[in-house]
């Protein structure tokens, strides 16, 4: 049995950051938090779970990514802000972010599932890939396959949106 505060209390900041950086909307980051513990409490019912925090990390990327998909209208940042700390000086920087971000939030919402899970949890949240595999129960190849083809696709939809193919 497990103690469900002690755990949002340990846990919840990290679910909450995982989940942020992929939604930026506060309510739809809610949600989407709610959305986790509900799921990990209900695989506790009927299973034993040896990495808590894995599995809530998981839940997280892989509910924010449905969710993003579902979305299609992403929000904008607003103008002179300091986003994941990258400062912008003027409008026209801060629009380049903006457009940025947009264009890998819906290239990261067009990969397959398992690549956007694995990309986000190895390039983003900085897991080994021996440590996604074992969170994801893939074996640690197929990972690293997963990530690689996530970043050739990620990349070339920078490359065409630097080149103004896809602004």
């Amino acid at each position: 049995m497990h103690d469900w505060d002690e755990i949002r209390r340990n846990h919840g900041p990290m679910v909450w950051n995982a989940i942020g950086r992929i939604l930026r909307n506060s309510e739809d980051i809610t949600d989407c938090y709610q959305d986790v513990f509900l799921e990990a409490f209900q695989r506790s019912l009927t299973r034993s779970i040896n990495n808590m925090p894995g599995l809530l990390r998981w839940l997280a990327v892989h509910r924010a990514l449905d969710s993003l998909r579902k979305l299609k209208a992403l929000p904008k940042i607003a103008a002179n802000r300091n986003v994941d700390g990258i400062t912008c000086d003027s409008a026209r920087d801060t629009q380049r972010l903006n457009e940025l971000l947009e264009t890998v939030r819906c290239e990261l919402s067009s990969l397959s599932v398992e690549q956007a899970e694995c990309f986000w949890l190895c390039c983003v949240e900085g897991l080994k890939y021996r440590e996604a595999a074992e969170v994801m129960g893939l074996e640690t190849q197929h990972v690293g396959m997963l990530v690689h083809r996530a970043r050739k696709h990620l990349s070339q939809a920078l490359i065409d949106w630097h080149d103004g193919r896809n602004v």
